[in-house]
């Protein structure tokens, strides 16, 4: 039977444990608040006094952490055990961007695939929804997604564990991408998402036998210039765009999305950790702070950038997530709590429908996963607005007609307790509950105290918690997915201020209690 913690009963414990440091003697720099001070560490996205509290709680005997411990030093360990040298300059000519400089990140857009319309295949045009497998093909999205993993991991391992074989192998996955002159990615993803024939404009004369159903224009976001009956076209889809005769087509470029820095999160906060391992230096972290500042710019000024801003759907939250991460990082807290008040709330009062849906989202034909990006997004924008201490609490941002994050959340995670049954439109995929949505839960769980979401982790994974997650490690102990009773009493035996606090909830007649 699963074990929960009434709301009363976390709400005292939490408070409990938050004196506890104190009351034992622990000593870590602080500022006036309690928050670690920077020669201790700041994390933006971990908050960082439950991760200290955590680990003197875990120092001190108790072991409900030991499975997330465990989790994080395998991790770090598989990154030890990887010899891969992973840098943006180790591919073959035949995967550079179009700049032929091997230190410019290089992708391919995944929907995007030959055009069989025209004699070499290009431009590329949209299927939505297939993934083409020669995108997989350019390694730089796989290997930038494992440097920043092993960053976070190795941060992770390191202060929980203290060795520095974790802390060696992030530093070195940081300078081979970021730092190194001879190795490091340049700061911009110009080229993320390439499609090919789609770098420039791009005039295609169109063949005579072509219907008269072939468009005469199209737009970054629009496949469906391949007529209905020809080759790569899904089967049953009518939609045309231009329903006009044409003898040539002109392409715009691509604007393909940046969400390969959307967990830059991660690596700023894993370099935080790594601050206070002897593996870091002094001269590292002014090539990272140099490489952010310039990565920044890049983001807000380009063409690029800019466009990924303005849109409207996931990748414009994500590129919020990624602008508030870096602002904060670089100490530039009054930006980033700009971004939050000006650009991240218009998306919460525009995109989110009083019901809680997402209509841009909606419309997609991976809607359900869409959906959940998009929140996945401002719940990472409202941690950082929190744990970064910003003037913008995002959590707490609401219209007159309820359009908020939890509202969102809460239209979302019905459909995942019933394998997607009753979800508002087809999709192309099959529907995966997946982790997303049951961290989705404990998160608002942490942040609303509110059980119907324990009730759905609960029933989201199916009476087997994961204990292993490390999240846990930052989260109020004993949030979530904690044998309370049992865990909790054992580990009382060998720490006083433990029993304390049991003591303390039993007086006042709460204690814990099963579902």
């Amino acid at each position: 039977m699963a074990t929960t913690i009434p709301l009363l009963s976390y709400l005292l414990g939490v408070i409990l444990f938050a004196t506890l440091p104190y009351a034992s003697g622990l000593v870590y720099p602080t500022d006036a608040s309690g928050k670690p001070l920077p020669n201790s560490i700041q994390t933006y996205y971990i908050d960082a006094l439950n991760l200290w509290r955590n680990r003197d709680l875990y120092q001190s005997g108790l072991d409900d952490l030991n499975p997330a411990v465990k989790r994080v030093a395998r991790l770090g360990n598989a990154s030890v055990d990887d010899q891969t040298v992973y840098t943006v300059t180790a591919k073959n000519k035949s995967q550079l961007a179009p700049s032929n400089n091997p230190h410019d990140y290089y992708s391919l857009a995944r929907y995007f695939w030959p055009n069989n319309l025209t004699v070499n295949g290009l431009p590329y045009v949209r299927i939505d929804g297939r993934l083409n497998p020669e995108s997989t093909q350019v390694a730089d999205e796989a290997w930038l997604s494992k440097v920043v993993e092993d960053v976070w991991n190795a941060g992770l391992a390191w202060f929980w564990t203290g060795d520095v074989r974790y802390a060696d192998v992030g530093v070195k996955r940081l300078r081979q991408w970021f730092l190194d002159d001879a190795t490091r990615m340049n700061p911009t993803l110009e080229f993320a998402e390439v499609v090919k024939g789609r770098t420039a404009p791009q005039t295609v004369t169109i063949p005579s036998n072509i219907p008269p159903g072939w468009p005469g224009t199209t737009t970054d976001d629009v496949w469906d210039h391949i007529p209905v009956g020809w080759p790569g076209r899904p089967a049953g889809v009518a939609r045309i765009k231009r329903q006009v005769p044409a003898t040539s087509i002109t392409f715009a470029p691509y604007n393909g999305s940046l969400m390969a820095m959307s967990t830059f999160y991660e690596l700023i906060d894993g370099v935080s950790l790594l601050r206070t391992s002897p593996s870091l230096t002094s001269k590292d972290l002014a090539s990272f702070t140099n490489w952010t500042t310039a990565y920044l710019q890049w983001l807000q000024t380009s063409p690029r950038g800019q466009y990924e801003s303005s849109r409207t759907d996931y990748r414009g939250v994500w590129y919020d997530v990624q602008e508030v991460s870096l602002l904060l990082y670089l100490n530039r807290t009054n930006d980033a709590s700009q971004v939050l008040r000006n650009r991240s709330s218009y998306r919460i009062a525009t995109a989110i429908s009083p019901n809680g849906n997402i209509p841009v989202e909606l419309a997609k034909t991976s809607s359900w996963e869409s959906s959940v990006t998009f929140v996945q997004g401002l719940f990472a924008l409202g941690t950082l607005s929190q744990n970064g201490g910003l003037e913008v609490d995002l959590f707490t941002v609401s219209t007159s007609d309820g359009r908020n994050i939890q509202r969102a959340l809460d239209f979302l995670y019905p459909f995942a307790l019933v394998n997607g049954s009753g979800w508002p439109v087809p999709s192309n995929r099959a529907f995966q509950n997946g982790e997303a949505i049951t961290q989705l839960c404990k998160e608002a769980w942490v942040v609303y105290g509110d059980q119907k979401y324990q009730r759905a982790v609960q029933t989201l994974q199916g009476g087997n918690p994961e204990t292993w997650n490390p999240s846990r490690l930052w989260a109020p102990y004993l949030a979530f997915d904690a044998a309370v009773e049992a865990a909790a009493w054992k580990g009382a035996v060998a720490n006083w201020r433990l029993v304390l606090g049991m003591m303390v909830l039993s007086i006042v007649g709460i204690g814990f209690s099963t579902a």
